[in-house]
């Protein structure tokens, strides 16, 4: 009777187990969807904060050879649409040519002095051709290639401290 009981016992044991496991596997990938989601939504809330402080828009590209080394000239305008004066900036630039990304470059701006509110300035990043590669310096040393910049925002920081960041 004994050994009855104790083998029930496990075989209630173990099937309970079971149960419980199913259980949690179940949830478990509706708890992470859920999590994921929260993750977006809030990246989509720092994104669109960012985008109302800041606005950046690629205006032009030139080539210049100073001392007989060719530079790309990337330039930018930075406008800071908030409140507050803004101390830095930081985004990512696909530069594309017929959708297609040819170069990638992280673009950290800091500003001396500091970019008042309601103001636009214009930023020209240098780079050296040298450091593209070969197909993207094709295409920054022609005249006829319709290059694009798709900006992505990583973060803004304020004067009075404040920073939106949306990608590290």
């Amino acid at each position: 009777m004994k050994l009855f009981k104790l083998i029930s016992l496990l075989g209630f044991s173990a099937f309970i187990a079971t149960n419980t496991v199913q259980a949690v596997e179940k949830t478990t990938p509706s708890k992470q969807l859920a999590v994921k989601q929260a993750e977006s939504q809030e990246k989509d809330v720092r994104l669109e904060r960012f985008n109302k402080s800041v606005g950046i828009r690629f205006t032009e590209r030139g080539l210049q050879s100073p001392n007989n080394q060719p530079v790309v000239t990337l330039t930018y305008s930075i406008e800071n649409k908030g409140k507050n004066d803004i101390k830095s900036v930081h985004w990512i630039s696909s530069y594309q040519v017929n959708n297609q990304a040819v170069y990638l470059r992280d673009i950290p701006i800091n500003f001396e002095p500091s970019l008042p509110a309601g103001q636009s300035i214009k930023v020209t990043v240098n780079v050296p051709l040298a450091e593209l590669p070969q197909q993207a310096q094709q295409f920054f040393t022609s005249k006829n290639a319709n290059i694009i910049s798709v900006n992505g925002a990583k973060n803004v920081t304020f004067t009075n401290g404040k920073r939106i960041v949306v990608a590290k």
